[in-house]
Formats: C-alpha cells, structure tokens, sequence
C-alpha cells in the first residue's frame, strides 16, 4: 500500500513539471495548470475543461458529464466535477436530485416558478399540494386546481389522447394512466365525445338561436321554441309558405337534398 501511494506521488510530481497541450484550446501548460482525467486519462488545462463542466451544469446537463473528447464517452468522476467548479457544485448536486427526482413516476414539482418544491403525488389522485407553500394544483396540468374539471385541452389534443388510450397496447395504456390518471381520460373522453355529438346533431335556430338536436328524419327543421323552419344542410332560415320548396328550387344547393346526409352537400 505505502508503494503504490509513493508511486502515485512520484507520477503527481512528473505530472506537475511536464507540459502537455490541452485537447480543447491546444495551448501548452504546465501540469499544475492541467488535469489529467482518471477515467479516461485524456488532459485538459484546467480553465478549459472547469468552463465545460460549467455549461454543462448551468444548462441541468449534469446525467453523467462526459470527457469532452468527441471519441470518449467515459464520465468525470464526482470528485472531479467538485474539485474543478467548487462553486458550482451545490448547483451540480440540486441539479442530479431534481434529475433523479424527474425520473420517480411519484414525484411532482410545484408549478410555482418560484417554488419547485417537489412532493409525492398519490395514485389517480388530481389535487397536488405544496408541501413548501401550499399552492394548490391539478397533478395533470399543473395549473391553479379545477376540481373534476377536466384539465384545459385543445379538440385535437383530447382526441390524440383518446386514439392512443384506445388503440394502445396494454402497457401504453397503463403509462397513459400513470400520466393522466384513468379519470382524467375518462372524463376527457366523454366530455369530447359530449361536445362531438352537440357538434354533430345539433344546431342553432336561425330566428331565435335556440338550440334543436336532429335524431332521424328529413333536413327541414322546426325549432321547438318559435316554430320556425330552417334547413339543417345550410341553416337558412325557410320564409316560404311550403318550407319543402327549398329542397325542390334549383336555386339552392339544397336541391333534391331532403334526405341526404350533411357531408354529402
């Protein structure tokens, strides 16, 4: 043991009274100037590689910093990364926790910017609580808590999140719940599917707005409220006294469409 630290001492000295040239700025220092990396052996100056490690840190890089040597893919050591950016280090070890803490399914973060705290967030359950500032939020969306409201999404949005759920594996589905929780895309299935269908089958009264629903029959409406009739293909408002005249005039684009389906028009 007492030979291989004389040994290790005797390389550190040689290393120190040497010149090597840095692989980033290819500028010649010292040894006391450079740092030999221990994983890989490849050697920097230590401004270069301490301002490398640095970026990495400042942009939340910090999974594994690696030599940056393009052919290397080895990592500098923690020891290394605390040795050569002192100041930045906490930076570095917050960064690997909130990292680490990213990548447990049963973590969460506050939204609040100036928060972040994280805490553990219980199965299907949509009301998350900080436990740093007790600000309140939707685990989903993590915006200000809505209750059993669904999250705010977009029509294409809920319909990509029902395609997948529906024509997923067994396994997606299950990542789909532990993302949104089975609730929430049940509730967003049928409140689009609701929204779909008020789209489809119903529309507003042109005299007064009333809304009429169609299940079945022909395209000429009566609106239950003022007993006007409209034609449901282009929601014009029928004045004549035989309000099947609009399906008989070749002047519209109703013409002999009494029956027919709206994506047919």
């Amino acid at each position: 043991m007492e030979c291989n630290g004389h040994n290790e001492y005797v390389e550190e000295i040689e290393f120190q009274n040497n010149y090597f040239e840095c692989i980033i700025c290819f500028d010649k220092f010292c040894g006391q100037k450079c740092i030999k990396l221990k994983n890989c052996g490849h050697i920097y100056c230590k401004n270069c590689i301490s301002e490398y490690i640095t970026i990495k840190i400042k942009e939340d890089n910090v999974t594994g910093i690696t030599c940056p040597d393009l052919s290397c893919n080895l990592d500098i050591t923690i020891n290394e990364v605390k040795r050569l950016c002192p100041e930045s280090f906490s930076q570095y070890e917050k960064a690997l926790l909130r990292v680490s803490l990213n990548s447990m399914k049963d973590i969460i973060f506050c939204p609040r910017m100036s928060c972040q705290c994280p805490s553990v967030k219980t199965y299907d359950d949509t009301l998350g609580i900080c436990s740093k500032c007790d600000y309140t939020f939707c685990t989903y969306c993590y915006k200000v808590y809505h209750g059993v409201e669904p999250c705010a999404m977009s029509s294409d949005s809920r319909l990509k999140l029902i395609e997948e759920y529906k024509n997923g594996s067994k396994r997606e589905r299950k990542q789909l719940e532990a993302k949104y929780g089975r609730k929430q895309i049940q509730r967003v299935a049928e409140e689009y599917l609701t929204q779909e269908y008020i789209k489809t089958n119903t529309k507003s009264c042109p005299n007064c707005g009333t809304i009429a629903e169609k299940n079945g029959g022909c395209n000429k409406m009566t609106c239950n409220y003022c007993q006007a009739s409209f034609c449901w293909l282009c929601g014009e408002h029928i004045n004549t006294q035989n309000p099947y005249d609009h399906f008989l005039s070749g002047n519209t684009n109703c013409y002999r469409q009494l029956f027919e389906q709206e994506e047919n028009i």
